[in-house]
């Protein structure tokens, strides 16, 4: 049995919402997996930046106090513990 234009009319609307369904599905995959990639190499960024920081030997003492790099090591902690925590409930959820 074909059906005629008339009578194939109304089904359009579903196929707009299953296409738009679809490219929204395509789009929120791909940020989760950027959304995946930026929170795991956040960490390792930050610990080659206090690497490139606090083993320089060319960079004045002033500029590097032990405050400074208390704030680095509590940030790569946080950003470790934040990447974890995104992971485990990425991962169980």
């Amino acid at each position: 049995m074909r059906l005629s234009w008339a009578e194939a009319r109304p089904i359009f609307p579903l196929f707009k919402w299953v296409g738009a369904a679809a490219g929204a599905e395509l789009v929120l995959g791909f940020s989760h997996v950027a959304t995946s990639g930026s929170v795991a190499t956040a960490p390792l960024f930050a610990i080659v930046n206090h690497i490139a920081l606090w083993f320089d030997d060319r960079l004045k003492e002033k500029l590097r106090s032990q405050t400074m790099h208390r704030w680095s090591l509590i940030g790569i902690a946080a950003l470790v513990l934040f990447a974890l925590a995104y992971f485990v409930i990425r991962l169980t959820h």
